[in-house]
């Protein structure tokens, strides 16, 4: 079995309000799960959306309208420096325009 190290997740923006403690529960669970892996494994673009780096990848939920029920369209994949990066810059919004956005402030182009 692997040995999964789970980062900190911040699911104040699941669900307007939030996730209740057994909604947490629930996701960090799912994250562990085989579904998500398997999810991981489907998604064919193994690199960093912004800068292509393969190393250190998270997969970044574009919406959580469809959680643990994701589309391939729903998740990109950014390395954990820019995956960390972009949640400083936009805050709460997770969508592929402000990915975008965030592409343009550090590098000036999409």
């Amino acid at each position: 079995m692997k040995v999964i190290q789970l980062k900190t997740v911040d699911l104040r923006n699941f669900g307007g309000d939030g996730l209740n403690a057994n909604k947490r529960e629930t996701y960090k669970n799912y994250l562990l799960s085989e579904k998500w892996w398997q999810k991981r494994k489907s998604i064919k673009s193994c690199k960093c959306f912004i800068c292509g780096s393969k190393e250190q990848l998270n997969l970044h939920h574009l919406t959580y309208a469809r959680i643990f029920k994701e589309k391939k369209c729903d998740l990109i994949y950014l390395c954990q420096t820019h995956h960390n990066g972009f949640h400083k810059f936009a805050g709460k919004k997770t969508n592929i325009k402000a990915v975008k956005k965030y592409k343009r402030f550090l590098y000036g182009f999409i």
